[in-house]
């Protein structure tokens, strides 16, 4: 290459020397463009295929989001509780914080849509470690409370772990009744069959989408 360029720019005419130094750019880029057109190739294709990943993601996000928000509600309508929510850890199989991603009904007391992000997780609850081996949990009284730093005081909260495709626990779904019991004592099991039935089948509709 470089005796090739000596050769071009050696002359005495400005425009022969002209022409030469045109044509000595002209093979420096091709040269350039030739010995790295393997990397330009990759680099277009990583950035396809980055921005087509980008777009899968942001769809499948949307369509979670959509299905979350329907299962809400149709759990509020059917089951009735003063709220529904669906929480979800983060980092994934880390989970050492929860994030309310969607809720129906009211907000727990002394909680305000500014809590509904970053909530610090206890792993050495009942509930959290009823969920990991994939079972409901309920809790009667005002002292109960979704296993984080805040406070969720209700009479009676009925929560069930999402799996997601991975198989890893992933979030809960969560059935709030803040002043009174749901069911008489003589209705208790029945209700606890049926609400089961239907906050795993919230799980199980949302852990597919996720």
């Amino acid at each position: 290459m470089k005796e090739l360029l000596s050769q071009l720019l050696s002359g005495d005419r400005p425009k022969v020397l002209l022409t030469r130094m045109f044509i000595a750019i002209v093979l420096v880029f091709v040269f350039i463009v030739w010995t790295s057109h393997k990397q330009i190739i990759q680099g277009i294709f990583d950035s396809r295929v980055d921005t087509v990943y980008q777009e899968i993601k942001q769809k499948r996000q949307e369509k979670y989001n959509t299905v979350v928000k329907e299962q809400v509600q149709s759990a509020y309508a059917l089951i009735n509780p003063d709220s529904v929510m669906v929480l979800e850890y983060r980092p994934i199989n880390i989970n050492e914080y929860l994030d309310i991603v969607a809720f129906e009904g009211e907000l727990p007391n002394r909680m305000s849509s500014n809590d509904l992000y970053g909530m610090a997780v206890s792993k050495v609850t009942p509930e959290y470690q009823s969920h990991v081996l994939g079972s409901p949990y309920s809790e009667e009284g005002s002292n109960g409370i979704v296993h984080t730093s805040r406070q969720m005081q209700a009479a009676y909260r009925y929560s069930c772990p999402v799996f997601n495709l991975n198989n890893i626990y992933s979030g809960m779904v969560v059935y709030m009744w803040y002043d009174s019991l749901p069911y008489t004592e003589s209705g208790k099991a029945d209700f606890k069959r049926r609400i089961m039935i239907y906050c795993n089948q919230n799980a199980r509709t949302i852990g597919r989408a996720k």
